[in-house]
């Protein structure tokens, strides 16, 4: 049943797209893929190691013939076999534009990206975390808005209206990766307004030189929850909690009002980027959180790399992250080193390689390794390859509950 349903969906999309484009003249693409992870152990619930998802994107583009307005459309649908939690039937972006001289308004589901730092990107807040799509956070759920922009001499002024929030997806008890088990259908909200609180943000930037700089506020329901032990509020981490279910425990997301005010900057120097995001957060507990570093472009290699890695391009990434709750925060990156490399082969295929490794200052057992590979077989046909590594010892790390987690993911797309 549930294939059939698959196929259905599949389908219906398909021509649903055929129809836009013989009626409207619109842009069709839709993208099909197909991904398994395959989980180096058996969960810590006893769960499988193999999981595998069908996903299913079109994308629907239209413009006037005066070229002021625009509607996109981009569902995004993926089935799993192993969690339902996964299950998803989300539209990522459904917006109307209209461009009048330096202005831009936007109005429907839209995504909205702020930041410049390549492993963590605490100023990025508009937008909430399709936890089940992608453990790094790099996935967004759609968010609702009405998005004014407006460019002048004086910089790009960007100024959000939110109507409606959504809560962060979580892994079911069937699924990966492992979280701390949540009951479900129980997140509870600050606001008596629930997820329809109006949530506002804005930011500023503009170039001075060879420096960019970003100016950001945000008022409203957080994206990043707090949690309940038995209605019990917790603003801090637990040492030693487990993701099995501990009899006469429960635990529930609890979204708090917050209100944010960030820093976004790089600056170019030679071959050197130097990049920072830092917030101020005031909210159930007061904190800041930042991340600093630089990215370095190795040029003059062709000469030792061999004639297979000519014209190659090679980028390094080292990063410092902050936030100064320490080891009562949620996240593992609180006082934690990146560094990476980027592998660009600059061929028609569009060949990729990305490498990184988060490594914890205050507990040198407890790191993350993490890489990612793509490349175009043909046209239409994109081929990936991702992988993660958690290493923890301690049972008051973060990523000790995570311990049971390594994956290697592959995924075949294809693109018409």
């Amino acid at each position: 049943m549930k294939k059939c349903n698959t196929y259905s969906i599949a389908l219906a999309c398909m021509w649903l797209s055929s129809q836009a484009h013989a009626i409207l003249g619109a842009d069709i693409n839709v993208t099909v893929a197909v991904e398994h992870r395959q989980f180096l152990k058996e969960g810590s619930l006893g769960q499988k190691q193999a999981q595998t998802s069908l996903i299913l994107s079109p994308e629907i583009y239209f413009e006037n013939e005066d070229g002021d307005t625009s509607f996109t459309y981009v569902p995004y649908n993926r089935f799993d076999s192993l969690d339902k939690g996964r299950n998803v039937m989300d539209i990522r972006e459904g917006l109307f534009r209209y461009y009048k001289g330096d202005y831009e308004i936007r109005v429907g589901i839209g995504q909205t990206f702020w930041g410049v730092m390549e492993s963590f990107n605490p100023v990025d807040i508009v937008n909430q975390i399709d936890f089940g799509d992608s453990f790094d956070g790099s996935q967004k759920l759609g968010q609702p808005m009405l998005n004014l922009i407006f460019d002048s001499d004086y910089g790009h002024f960007d100024v959000l209206y939110l109507p409606a929030f959504r809560e962060r997806s979580f892994a079911t008890k069937e699924g990966r990766i492992a979280y701390p088990r949540l009951q479900e259908n129980g997140a509870s909200f600050e606001s008596k307004f629930d997820e329809f609180h109006s949530d506002v943000a804005f930011r500023y930037s503009n170039t001075f030189g060879d420096s960019d700089i970003g100016l950001s506020a945000f008022h409203g329901t957080s994206r990043d929850p707090y949690f309940m032990v038995n209605r019990k509020l917790v603003t801090s981490r637990i040492p030693g909690l487990t993701i099995s279910p501990v009899p006469g425990v429960e635990i529930f997301p609890f979204y708090s009002q917050m209100t944010q005010i960030g820093l976004d900057f790089q600056h170019v120097y030679d071959d050197w980027l130097f990049k920072l995001e830092a917030i101020h957060r005031l909210s159930e507990e007061d904190y800041s959180s930042a991340a600093i570093g630089f990215e370095y472009q190795l040029y003059g290699l062709d000469d030792y790399l061999g004639y297979w890695l000519q014209g190659h391009e090679w980028t390094l990434y080292g990063e410092y992250l902050y936030d100064s709750r320490g080891q009562r925060a949620f996240t593992y990156l609180q006082n934690d080193i990146f560094s990476g490399l980027r592998w660009t082969f600059n061929d028609l295929r569009s060949t990729e390689v990305n490498i990184g490794l988060t490594q914890d200052l205050e507990d040198m057992d407890s790191r993350t390794l993490r890489g990612e590979a793509s490349m175009r077989l043909f046209d239409s046909w994109k081929i990936y390859l991702n992988g993660q590594m958690f290493f923890s010892e301690s049972v008051k790390d973060a990523l000790y509950l995570l311990r049971d987690d390594d994956f290697v993911e592959a995924g075949l797309e294809y693109r018409f």
